[in-house]
């Protein structure tokens, strides 16, 4: 379930999807931050546009686990997401909700193809490991579920693609990645259709790719 302050256009054929980068950038005269290495980690501008959502929602209500979106608001770390080599900036708001007993969760929105975005950061260790374990494959009835972990520069990233038997018209990827070093998580849900030729092009490596792509614009 999702709390929406204005409600969400419905696209025939595509479903939510989310984008979440950014820019990190340096103030202050104190000593400059260490540079993250390339093709490592989450850009710390990720992070804290995790904690200013979420306290920015605070003063309004209670953060619970119904996240809670509004149309209007952009997404704090990126303006576009790449997918399959094309980008779209087609926003669908932003917002946060709780994420297990200790989780802090970011969610853009974007559109064309349908993307949803996540940045999450964890209290307690625990909490990190149990919201992995949620993404990756599962058996349930109705669909097909299969997964694989690729390793691209120094980060390990797990795609569990998602297929429908009873209704071929679109598949869903869903990859992830741990950050354990700052106990953080970002997950990048991507539902591909016939429209632009993705059903049939995209792949679980792509997907490993485009989440990898947007860490490293950040």
């Amino acid at each position: 379930m999702v709390l929406r302050t204005t409600p969400r256009r419905t696209t025939a054929g595509s479903a939510v999807v989310t984008a979440l980068a950014g820019a990190v950038s340096l103030t202050g005269c104190g000593a400059a931050e260490p540079v993250r290495p390339a093709g490592d980690g989450v850009p710390k501008a990720w992070y804290a546009a995790v904690e200013q959502s979420y306290a920015a929602s605070e003063k309004v209500a209670p953060v619970t686990s119904v996240p809670r979106l509004s149309m209007t608001a952009g997404c704090d770390v990126t303006t576009s997401v790449e997918i399959a080599g094309r980008s779209t900036n087609q926003q669908f708001g932003s917002g946060v909700s709780t994420l297990g007993r200790s989780g802090k969760r970011y969610i853009c929105e974007f559109d064309d193809p349908s993307i949803t975005l996540v940045v999450a950061t964890f209290a307690a260790r625990s909490d990190l490991a149990e919201a992995a374990a949620v993404g990756r494959a599962y058996s349930e009835a109705g669909n097909e579920q299969s997964a694989a972990t690729f390793t691209i520069g120094r980060r390990k990233i797990e795609v569990v693609k998602a297929s429908y038997p009873t209704n071929r018209t679109h598949v869903d990827y869903r990859a992830s990645y741990l950050d354990v070093a700052h106990q953080g998580l970002v997950r990048l849900n991507v539902e591909t259709t016939n429209e632009g030729g993705l059903l049939t092009s995209y792949s679980r490596r792509r997907a490993a790719q485009d989440l990898v792509a947007l860490l490293d614009k950040g």
